[in-house]
């Protein structure tokens, strides 16, 4: 899937199940302190390399480098002799296999590096204990413990502890090496987990995996190779952080679940089909709300430092149930909705204007104050009430005069409130001042479809908004723009895909897929197969995670929500679409799920003129044509 031979040191890879994560360099290198063996929050593996005669595999003698999201294979040629390093992590349990093969037989040194730590620590005194236990290696300290089973090769092992110290992009670490590791054999094999691998445990297999993650690569085809590896891609990636629980936010430091990532992200995993982890998400998060509020993350502890996870959990909700026609979750959970509903109410100022960040910073931009009522934060209030509107309906509880007076007031002043002349809106509203700084949070109401304005559009994509990797938080003109600011300057994966959806709800198709293909270029840059967080704006470099969840989920929702028009109606079978797809796109394929019926919606330009159907006939097309 992606076969590479140059840049492999700028190149990271992530592997993964919802019990572990491992992280390296297409190079075989492991360069800072997030790199290795991770089972949650828990590191394990600090490094590991293996010597072959005089020299080590490593960026010295690689040639080539597969990643397929199932498994890495590094290619080596030392001498005269060629030599593969593959690793891969099974599709369940917190295991990490490498295997070393070669046409000749291998006489190989492992140095094994270890270093228990938590997430949030860093160097360390922390000692260790080695034994042999049966025929693993079994290290223990501070309450965890990791064994290495060899699998199908010749294994001695010679204890000689050793604690060393190193600076990985320049941060100290500490790590252990138990001793002197020798393997011989033509395929070497080789196990590391926490769990007792001598209690009757077999070697999973390989194929289980990959046939896993290939279930993830075939949701759309299309005419349109970009396309299709735009969200095939995106659907792999998603699967990358799933966790037992619901999906991480981003890879590797944010292994938490964070509700307003999330609930950005669910829509698109509902829309895949996959509606069973859509509700245990969703049942996670209501599990852990407060008088309906959503807490902003669960990790432990819960924090509710969140305005607009509140409203995103009502219309994930809204879209799941769209899909599944799922009145008994439906009747589960309304209540839960009623309650966010009431929150939301709650805060509504006399303004009308929901208001937040009054004893903390409530928004996404969470590093900054935002008081007292954000422009995003009232377009998701708003949608969040048409939805539950919806929802009633879905019930078959009719409508809500209480709530659709809401709706009717709040869009009699939204967004014309935030409105600055000139086509273009504040930020947010604090008091009764509007605050001109310009900052891309208008694109949510404008991805919605509440704000029609071509001269905010021009703006966010003038010279002080452009930068390397996309469109910057805040405008390079504004005197606190800072390129390294997470959020008064940094380039966001979730404002470029934010850009790309407003082109298309413009109804500009050439330009947001443009700007879709430019979003999506990072599958082939920073972590292979992945889409990052954040960038530095002036020289493009990654600066937060190389995996984030609502990176790829944006990519699927622009193109089904946006590019397709999928409506979904599962009570009544029904899809309707409002598409607008660019000239180079002539055919979809897209793989769906309606309720419990499967099938194929195919899509395609004759003579100008857009024509859809579904493999099932029972299934219900309406096309607005273009």
């Amino acid at each position: 899937m992606f076969n590479e031979k140059a840049g492999l040191g700028e190149k990271s890879y992530f592997l993964s199940n919802p019990d572990c994560f491992f992280h390296r360099y297409a190079d075989t290198g492991f360069k800072n302190k997030w790199t290795g063996f991770w089972v949650g929050e828990q590191k394990l593996l600090e490094f590991v390399a293996f010597k072959v005669g005089e020299e080590f595999l490593s960026e010295k003698n690689i040639v080539s480098f597969n990643y397929d999201y199932s498994k890495a294979i590094h290619f080596h040629v030392i001498g005269n002799r060629q030599i593969e390093q593959k690793v891969w992590i099974p599709k369940e349990k917190p295991v990490l296999l490498v295997e070393l093969s070669s046409p000749r037989e291998i006489n190989a040194e492992m140095l094994l590096a270890l270093n228990f730590r938590k997430r949030t620590e860093n160097f360390h005194s922390r000692q260790y204990s080695v034994k042999m236990e049966k025929n693993a290696l079994r290290v223990d300290s501070n309450n965890q413990r990791l064994f290495l089973l060899p699998l199908n090769c010749e294994f001695s092992f010679s204890e000689a502890p050793r604690y060393e110290t190193h600076y990985p992009a320049g941060e100290k670490q500490c790590y252990f090496c138990p001793g002197k590791i020798q393997l011989k054999g033509k395929t070497i094999s080789l196990m590391l987990s926490p769990l007792d691998l001598n209690v009757d445990y077999k070697k999973p297999l390989l194929k289980e995996k990959e046939s896993h993650m290939a279930s993830f690569a075939s949701f759309l085809k299309s005419n349109s190779k970009e396309l299709e590896q735009f969200f095939n891609f995106s659907a792999l990636s998603i699967e990358l952080l799933r966790s037992s629980k619901s999906y991480y936010a981003g890879l590797p430091w944010f292994s938490q679940h964070w509700a307003r990532d999330v609930f950005w992200s669910l829509p698109a995993i509902t829309e895949l089909g996959l509606f069973d982890f859509s509700k245990q998400s969703l049942l996670f998060f209501a599990g852990h709300s407060r008088d309906g509020r959503i807490p902003n993350f669960v990790n432990g502890e819960k924090n509710f430092n969140s305005i607009d996870a509140t409203p995103l959990f009502v219309l994930a909700l809204c879209n799941f149930i769209s899909y599944s026609a799922d009145k008994k979750f439906l009747g589960k959970t309304l209540l839960r909705a009623m309650q966010s509903i009431a929150f939301l109410e709650e805060n509504i100022a006399d303004n009308s204007l929901i208001v937040h960040d009054l004893n903390a910073n409530e928004t996404w931009m969470d590093s900054i104050k935002r008081n007292d009522s954000a422009i995003e934060v009232q377009a998701l209030a708003l949608k969040a009430f048409e939805s539950f509107s919806e929802m009633l309906s879905m019930a078959g509880m009719g409508e809500s005069r209480g709530l659709n007076k809401r709706i009717n007031v709040f869009r009699q002043f939204f967004p014309s409130v935030f409105s600055l002349g000139n086509g273009l809106f504040a930020d947010r509203i604090e008091g009764t001042k509007k605050d001109p700084t310009k900052r891309i949070n208008v694109l949510v109401p404008m991805l919605l479809g509440q704000i029609k304005s071509s001269e905010q559009f021009t703006l966010f994509e003038s010279a002080e908004f452009s930068a390397k990797k996309g469109i910057t938080s805040i405008s390079m003109n504004d005197s606190r723009f800072n390129a390294n600011s997470y959020h008064e300057g940094s380039v966001w994966s979730l404002g470029n895909a934010w850009l790309s959806a407003a082109a298309f709800a413009l109804g500009d198709k050439e330009k947001g897929f443009s700007l879709l293909k430019s979003h999506c270029s990072d599958f082939w840059e920073n972590a292979l197969g992945c889409i990052g967080e954040t960038w530095n704006p002036l020289n493009g470099q990654l600066t937060g995670c190389g995996l984030q969840l609502w990176a790829s989920a944006m990519t699927i929702r622009i193109i089904d929500e946006l590019m397709l028009g999928i409506k979904a109606n599962a009570f009544e079978n029904h899809i309707s679409l409002n598409p607008r797809i660019p000239r180079e796109i002539t055919s979809v394929k897209r793989k769906m799920r309606l309720g419990k019926k499967e099938f194929v919606l195919s899509i395609e330009r004759r003579n100008g003129k857009i024509n859809a159907k579904a493999s099932n006939k029972k299934i219900k097309i309406d096309v607005l044509q273009e």
